[in-house]
């Protein structure tokens, strides 16, 4: 019984040794007949524009029915496929960032990259397809502008169409971003409302949404108004009533224009009227006016009437 076993084991080991030869013999001469397949041409596409990226970029390539021996189209799948170039600018843009070629621009090159012993047939497409790499974002708009309103104007506001504006284009370029920021402009002596209108140039791979955005300016003019504040008299040197030579009033009226921002949040208490001791009793002029100790508001000369401005020494 042992014995048995044992001559069958070494059938089984001669069959499949013979199993193996036969199967070699015939890899073998399967590699030199030839066949027809399919095999991948790499693709490299050459001086792209700065910036600009395609999707899958180090994995593009064509599809190629060739003939050859067995051999050798094991080592075009498995070894040393071939590879072709393309300019960018053999490139059709359908403008909207998808690149095309057709195949029979490239039928020489890929003969040329074959093997001698190769024979190309055709394309197993018509079209080489290519991508742009684009991403989106949205990021705010930025406003850049130097205004000066003409005298007695303040200007209100500087307010965008949009607050932010969404941008497409090659991802190298939009990591680059952190705000979209509009061309300055330069206006002197504004007093009216003015409306300013961009148109953000974009391209075929760069794309703003909205593309047109207008800023508004708002001017207005200062506001006037009037209250009253009491005069102080300062300086004094010695007991005399004042009265008895001038007509001083307790209070006089204050006029002024101002920006209507700060106009009304000004009260009597914001200013200080004084009249000098000294110039009255000087005996210097029959009519002091009045000074403007304090006041509230950065504004230019003659902004401010106090009424009325002086006073008058008594006949």
């Amino acid at each position: 019984m042992f014995m048995i076993k044992k001559i069958n084991g070494r059938n089984a080991l001669l069959f499949m040794c013979f199993l193996f030869l036969s199967s070699s013999l015939w890899l073998l001469e399967a590699m030199n007949e030839r066949f027809e397949t399919d095999i991948a041409v790499g693709v490299v596409v050459t001086n792209l524009p700065e910036g600009v990226e395609l999707e899958e970029q180090d994995d593009i390539s064509a599809q190629v029915y060739v003939r050859d021996r067995g051999n050798e189209l094991f080592d075009y799948n498995f070894g040393n496929a071939p590879v072709v170039s393309v300019d960018f600018s053999e490139l059709t843009d359908d403008g909207s960032g998808t690149l095309t070629m057709h195949f029979s621009a490239l039928e020489n090159r890929v003969s040329n990259a074959l093997k001698p012993s190769s024979t190309f047939l055709h394309f197993k497409d018509d079209y080489l397809v290519l991508r742009v790499k684009r991403e989106s974002v949205t990021l705010p708009v930025k406003l850049n502008y130097d205004v000066e309103t003409e005298k007695h104007y303040e200007l209100v506001s500087v307010e965008a169409s949009v607050k932010e504006i969404t941008i497409t284009a090659p991802s190298s370029k939009v990591n680059e971003w952190e705000y979209i920021e509009l061309p300055e402009f330069v206006i002197k002596g504004l007093s009216e409302d003015t409306l300013f209108r961009y148109s953000l140039p974009g391209d075929k791979y760069l794309r703003y949404d909205p593309s047109v955005i207008d800023v508004y300016l708002t001017v207005a003019p200062y506001v006037k108004r009037e209250l009253r504040a009491g005069v102080n008299i300062v300086n004094r040197l010695f007991d005399l009533n004042i009265g008895d030579y001038y007509d001083i009033p307790d209070s006089v009226a204050i006029s002024y224009l101002a920006p209507a921002s700060v106009a009304y949040d000004v009260t009597d208490k914001d200013f200080r009227v004084e009249l000098d001791f000294v110039e009255l009793t000087g005996g210097k002029s029959d009519s002091i006016r009045f000074g403007l100790a304090k006041c509230p508001l950065s504004i230019e000369e003659g902004d401010v009437e106090i009424v009325p401005g002086f006073v008058c020494r008594r006949k």
